[in-house]
């Protein structure tokens, strides 16, 4: 491995990135970060429900009753003729809990709701470790910030959110990344003159206003999404609907939402 100017060149001719992560650099991995996350622990919410009540219940119910039958069809209390229909609905229960199984395994609900529950898990760690970065470099100075050094640089923290996401083999499903997609284009896209110079200032005061505004957009979008009394076994809801209100969320809570959005 071979060292120039801040990039290592492994075996394999890749190069990783070591410089030091400053403020710049955590704050807008962070965004990123908590955009995923919310994302995950979504996905995971709606598959894990779809996955006990779909299959998990029904298989358990289906096997509860035909243990009970079959023991009734096994005991003398009853005819010939009514334990031979026992055993008939014993052979048709079983049979359409085998299907369920056979759904469950096809689908695999259970095992991508543990996909994207690890996968939160591992975020929520990253996350954690950015905002502590974060909160170190707030306590100096306006120059210091952007030179501010730690152990971690963007090679480690780019190396740690790949495989947060990489170790996820389950797609997030199409309408949640629509919406998070969305929602990160529509403020991008509406910010005015103003807003600009104020993310750059810090308005009111605030640092960093615009991934604090970023984080409340995530928030509102998925608080959009669970809202619908569908969710979480479908994710209804018309997608420029959600972004509509998630906005117009925002705008109220920021003080001086008026001038912020166009």
């Amino acid at each position: 491995m071979e060292e120039n100017e801040g990039i290592t060149s492994n075996i394999d001719g890749t190069e990783d990135q070591v410089a030091p992560l400053n403020f710049t650099a955590a704050t807008e991995l962070f965004v990123t970060c908590q955009s995923k996350l919310s994302m995950h622990q979504l996905t995971h919410e709606h598959l894990s429900f779809r996955q006990y009540w779909i299959f998990t219940i029904p298989i358990a119910i289906l096997t509860m009753i035909s243990g009970i039958m079959a023991f009734l069809a096994s005991s003398e209390m009853f005819s010939a003729n009514t334990n031979t229909i026992f055993s008939a609905i014993v052979g048709s229960l079983a049979a359409v809990g085998g299907f369920f199984q056979s759904l469950s395994g096809s689908c695999k609900y259970g095992e991508r709701a543990t996909m994207h529950l690890s996968a939160s898990e591992d975020l929520k760690a990253l996350c954690d470790n950015l905002e502590l970065l974060q909160t170190e470099a707030s306590q100096m100075s306006q120059d210091d910030r952007q030179k501010a050094e730690h152990i971690d640089t963007i090679g480690t923290i780019r190396s740690k959110y790949q495989q947060c996401i990489q170790g996820c083999k389950s797609e997030i499903p199409l309408r949640i990344d629509d919406a998070y997609k969305k929602i990160d284009s529509e403020m991008a896209m509406t910010w005015t003159r103003k807003a600009k110079d104020d993310l750059e200032t810090g308005e009111d005061g605030i640092d960093n206003v615009g991934p604090i505004l970023m984080a409340a957009a995530y928030h509102e979008v998925a608080t959009q999404i669970t809202r619908s009394f569908k969710w979480p076994m479908y994710i209804s809801g018309d997608i420029n609907a959600i972004i509509k209100n998630s906005m117009d969320n925002i705008r109220k809570k920021k003080k001086s939402g008026a001038t912020f959005w166009k």
